[in-house]
């Protein structure tokens, strides 16, 4: 599979992203953190004051089972990530809906320390578009046309600049997260490509700490995080691998929530294996 960071994409020539993961494949991805006290465009008084309550488990001496609980309402959703000093680099695991509150890391390294965190994100999603392929190629076809190289130039997520600047609002705020949501979310297929599309967007927030694209396939009943944009961006490219030929996107502008209690826990010795 060709991956551009963790999208489904056609070439390497892409630039990386700094923070990125899969979130399907669950592939991680390290990354510093801007910290975890309020930002600049983050007042105190704005930011959920409860923490989620964590805790993890061993399930066998290899497979760790984490355990949350959410006392502040309305996140939209989690992202778990881990460590292996309790002082680390973090790498992100995932990120969960808002109604699951367990998650599984399994054949972990032998008589190592895990450390866990857990992190509720909120902000407001904008209109969902649905994207569809033509029906013209075989599913053959399509999986041939979709092995070749193509160009992936104009994908990485960037800014299109605004012919009359939209009023920017808090997403931190309850008077104006609505408001501040993306909006005139639209998607145009890449003629050039067999599955490429370029998605854009109006950026009206003033302090988000990023965007999410999440997903939810012809069949899915939840959008699940796709990808993660830095704050600004209002234009990114995708791409489905076959033989997905339909979906419905939408954007969100989002903000880090307070970080849980961190779990540490340490695996055990390596199962025998019995030749």
């Amino acid at each position: 599979m060709k991956t551009y960071a963790f999208f489904t994409l056609k070439t390497l020539v892409l630039k990386t992203l700094a923070v990125t993961l899969v979130v399907g494949g669950l592939a991680g991805c390290s990354r510093r953190e801007p910290g975890n006290s309020p930002t600049s465009s983050q007042s105190p008084s704005q930011i959920p004051l409860q923490t989620v309550a964590l805790r993890a488990a061993l399930l066998s001496p290899i497979d760790v089972k984490l355990t949350w609980k959410e006392p502040a309402p309305n996140a939209a959703g989690y992202i778990v990530e881990y460590a292996t000093e309790p002082q680390g680099e973090f790498t992100t695991l995932g990120f969960f809906p808002p109604d699951q509150e367990t998650f599984t890391h399994p054949n972990l390294m032998p008589e190592t320390d895990w450390y866990y965190r857990v992190r509720p994100y909120y902000g407001p999603a904008s209109n969902a578009v649905e994207v569809a392929l033509p029906d013209a190629l075989s599913d053959k076809e399509y999986t041939r046309r979709y092995a070749r190289p193509e160009d992936y130039s104009w994908a990485p997520p960037h800014t299109i600049p605004e012919g009359v600047p939209a009023a920017k609002l808090s997403i931190r705020s309850a008077e104006s997260a609505a408001k501040a949501a993306p909006t005139d979310l639209k998607a145009a297929l890449v003629s050039s490509t067999v599955s490429g599309f370029q998605l854009t967007w109006s950026d009206h927030a003033s302090d988000e700490d990023g965007y999410l694209l999440e997903m939810k396939p012809s069949q899915g009943a939840e959008f699940a995080v796709r990808a993660l944009l830095d704050r600004g961006t209002n234009a990114f490219g995708y791409a489905f691998e076959p033989p997905q030929r339909r979906a419905t996107l939408r954007v969100r502008a989002f903000y880090y929530g307070q970080p849980s209690n961190l779990a540490h826990i340490t695996t055990g010795a390596a199962p025998s294996r019995n030749v």
